[in-house]
């Protein structure tokens, strides 16, 4: 396929939703990240997926499509100069399968620079998260450490694309995590993800969470290493890092990130076994604090279990997932007070919600239809709605063939602040649905919540070139209140176009809006149109 690195499209002008039910949401910013919708993977420490702009809304729009020879880049973030960061996965070979570069592109997605942050010898994203810090540095993980790199200022272009060189690094937080739990230092573990502490910013240390996936055998179903997660304090010249405090996860396992309130991390863990003759155990969302004890001869740091909640798990690697358990990143909503996850319930995919102060579950509502419903992308959470997408059968096994058969279609908007008749098998209320909409979906949808619209990636295979293709990847722009589509925007056909998982993020500015596919960036944007044309 020939793509054409510049095209315009004259669309159905929608400024925002016909009823916005956002644009008051206000979501607190982590003192230790850049301003919420510029700082990284799920938008804020909460994982709303949503940000504070009204994304590209005009009845004249300019995609750019533009070659990245580093990679797929799911998860970005954007500087105070207006540049776009980046990290990108890139598959070598089933040796070696990937490679971690954090990018620094311009508006018109110009590749600046590229700086080699780690590697992974699985097919996931575990080990490439990163988040911008107050000062718009990009702390990023990779090869057991946590580095910070100087993204905050602007990155000057050059005649080649140069790396940057690290502010600091830690020293290795696996090992000293494992040593902390009586571990061999060198047992399999992964540092998945880290976001700071919610504390103002010290000058002198970074107090961070690490979140430790632990290792897990999928093909015996058995927990080599068991999940944990680490309160860690690197000193900001590099000198030293001390694992303050962990709490370990018993049979429990990770693969999914995390979010940060002001009173601790929320997580989800998938449960499993040490032994092949053991029960599998319960899967779990989490909440842990932290506090220091000051007293005179006091210990020092420590983390508390302030409630761990039993969630359903069928126990089955579904089709779309990358999890056996939840396959989602808790999405914390409705002023802090509640958090919702997708469960790994079987015939039903269900969409949980939690008081976020003591675990009580508050409500489980069946998505999608039965033995069909999967979800590995966040959920969206602004105000007291929840918008949940379906990905049973997404295909993501595979980094060389397209995906040749449809995605399960589903995408729904949930009400949490009232309770509908139905309830379920356990008695649980549900909450009401008011709409399902039937786009098949990939990765995570955003929301703006100035203009209420949300944005996403869709497939469609309906073309009989697809079995052999692939699908047609759109970005697509929904309205929140009613579901229905506003316009969509053709990127590209098969594997090369796809946006397997990791977010849609936005420049500053608020009207444009990019995402990473196998071998693109992609950016859409409002063009201006002339007052003559306006007028007529």
């Amino acid at each position: 396929m020939k793509v054409t690195p510049d095209q315009f499209y004259n669309v159905h002008a929608s400024e925002e939703s016909v009823f916005n039910q956002f644009a008051d949401v206000q979501i607190p910013k982590n003192p230790g990240m850049a301003p919420n919708g510029m700082n990284g993977a799920h938008q804020d420490s909460w994982c709303s997926e949503s940000v504070p702009y009204h994304g590209p809304n005009g009845g004249r729009l300019r995609m750019i499509r533009k070659s990245n020879p580093y990679g797929f880049t799911p998860i970005m973030g954007c500087n105070d100069a207006g540049q776009m960061i980046g990290m990108c996965h890139k598959f070598a070979n089933q040796a070696k399968p990937s490679q971690f570069n954090l990018i620094v592109f311009d508006e018109d997605c110009e590749i600046i620079s590229a700086t080699p942050t780690g590697s992974s010898d699985s097919f996931t994203f575990a080990g490439g998260y990163f988040y911008l810090d107050d000062s718009f540095n990009a702390v990023v993980v990779g090869d057991g450490c946590v580095k910070c790199l100087p993204t905050g200022q602007t990155v000057e272009a050059g005649d080649t694309i140069k790396a940057l060189e690290p502010l600091w690094t830690s020293e290795n937080i696996i090992e000293l995590v494992n040593q902390k739990l009586g571990l061999d230092k060198n047992a399999p573990n992964v540092l998945y993800a880290n976001l700071p502490y919610w504390e103002t910013t010290n000058e002198a240390f970074l107090r961070t969470w690490c979140l430790m996936a632990g290792d897990f055998d999928k093909k015996n179903n058995v927990i080599n290493t068991e999940a944990s997660i680490a309160l860690v304090q690197i000193a900001r010249d590099g000198s030293s890092t001390e694992v303050l405090a962990v709490q370990k996860c018993p049979k429990q396992w990770n693969n999914n990130t995390f979010a940060v309130t002001q009173s601790g991390a929320i997580f989800v863990t998938n449960g499993g076994r040490t032994t092949s003759s053991e029960d599998i155990a319960e899967s779990y969302i989490w909440k842990v604090g932290a506090s220091m004890d000051t007293s005179a001869g006091g210990s020092g740091w420590s983390l508390n279990v302030e409630w761990k909640t039993a969630y359903d798990n069928c126990q089955l690697l579904k089709i779309g997932q990358t999890n056996i358990g939840s396959g989602t990143t808790p999405t914390v909503f409705d002023d802090g007070k509640q958090v919702a996850i997708t469960d790994n319930n079987n015939p039903r995919l269900q969409v949980c919600v939690y008081d976020t102060s003591n675990g009580t579950i508050k409500s489980k509502t069946p998505v999608f239809p039965p033995m069909r419903g999967a979800d590995e992308a966040s959920l969206i959470g602004a105000g007291q709605y929840l918008v949940v997408e379906n990905n049973f059968g997404h295909a993501t096994g595979s980094v060389l063939e397209p995906q040749k058969v449809a995605n399960e279609p589903g995408m729904a908007r949930l009400y949490s602040a009232s309770k509908s008749t139905s309830k379920s098998t356990d008695g649980t209320p549900q909450c009401p649905i008011q709409w399902e909409s039937n786009e098949s979906f990939l990765a995570m949808t955003m929301l703006c919540r100035k203009s209420g619209l949300i944005f996403a990636t869709t497939g469609d295979w309906s073309s009989d070139n697809s079995a052999v293709d692939g699908a047609m990847y759109y970005m697509t722009c929904k309205d929140s209140y009613d579901g229905r589509i506003i316009w969509r925007l053709p990127m590209g056909v098969g594997r090369t176009f796809a946006h397997d998982y990791g977010g849609i993020y936005f420049h500053s500015s608020g009207d444009k809006l990019y995402v990473g596919t196998e071998n693109y960036i992609v950016c859409v944007q409002n063009v201006d149109i002339p007052r003559k044309y306006v007028e007529l």
